[in-house]
């Protein structure tokens, strides 16, 4: 039976001046949801992922979820803030999902 867990990351003091951002999707189809420039103090996101039980274990499915069914992660996108364009992206964090029984 699916469930489908609220998750809520939050990062802790993040550099000021940084955009941040989930992940949707996977390679040329992945899509960046509106991002949040930190201006010191933590940030947070939230989202919803479903469970699926696969050989006793949570296998973890939808459309943040990243890598194989043993290695389940999502993406946190991370770019540098421009004055009046849209962040620079330069890179992503792997949050990974496999502590979450």
């Amino acid at each position: 039976m699916d469930q489908t867990p609220a998750l809520r990351i939050v990062l802790l003091d993040p550099p000021v001046g940084f955009a941040f951002c989930l992940q949707t999707g996977k390679g040329a189809g992945s899509t960046r949801l509106d991002y949040v420039i930190s201006e010191g103090g933590d940030l947070s996101f939230e989202l919803e992922i479903t469970a699926r039980e696969k050989a006793g274990m949570a296998n973890f499915v939808g459309p943040f979820a990243q890598g194989t069914a043993d290695a389940r992660f999502f993406y946190i996108c991370v770019g540098k803030s421009l004055e009046q364009d849209e962040p620079m992206w330069s890179g992503r964090v792997k949050v990974p999902l496999a502590s979450i029984g």
